[in-house]
């Protein structure tokens, strides 16, 4: 898997909602086309939230990480 940041998968978050808003003028929004680019969109979502968390997280646990007593022991 490519790890890419968060700017990164925003722009194509972007691209890719324009992209099925283009294809749903045209096709319509039950065509297999737009319902295609969805997952393809949810996935990007799904992508970004994963980022999210897992920076949350990490920043959360570097916070909390007790460096005095690292350096004492």
């Amino acid at each position: 898997m490519i790890c890419r940041n968060e700017t990164a998968i925003c722009s194509e978050i972007t691209v890719k909602r324009m992209e099925m808003i283009r294809i749903a003028d045209v096709y319509g929004m039950t065509a297999e086309k737009t319902i295609r680019c969805s997952q393809e969109l949810d996935g990007l979502i799904n992508e970004y939230l994963q980022l999210q968390y897992h920076s949350d997280f990490l920043l959360s646990k570097f916070e909390s990480y007790d460096f005095k007593t690292e350096v004492n022991a």
